[in-house]
């Protein structure tokens, strides 16, 4: 696992990459079109392209790394949204705790002669 800022960093790397990733796969797709523009000019050649065929290997596999890279990222932004809840807790305890420690020290409301002891409302 690691730290949160850890997870931070790695989620910045992933998101990062899932953007190059989709970048990639915006390019090939372009030049895949461009392709089939030149091809579509030639004399005799009438059959109008309007989506990338499943079987063409170099979109898929760019695809399928898009694909894969959001699942990676999705998976890190759950493991830092845990993180994080489980930092607020754990700061949230520590914080009541000391606050409780605070205001039920004995030696604070114990009677005094500089006015010490419970509050009047108590």
């Amino acid at each position: 696992r690691g730290g949160l800022r850890r997870l931070e960093a790695a989620r910045l790397a992933a998101a990062q990459r899932v953007r190059e990733n989709q970048n990639e796969l915006i390019n090939a797709v372009a030049a895949y079109f461009g392709q089939a523009a030149q091809t579509m000019a030639l004399p005799g050649n009438v059959t109008a392209r309007r989506h990338v065929p499943s079987g063409h290997s170099q979109v898929a596999r760019i695809h399928n790394r898009v694909v894969e890279s959001v699942q990676s990222l999705q998976a890190l932004t759950w493991d830092v949204a845990v993180r994080r809840a489980s930092v607020f807790s754990q700061a949230l305890g520590i914080g009541l705790t000391s606050y409780l420690a605070h205001v039920s020290d004995a030696a604070k409301v114990a009677p005094s002669a500089n006015g010490g002891g419970w509050p009047e409302i108590w």
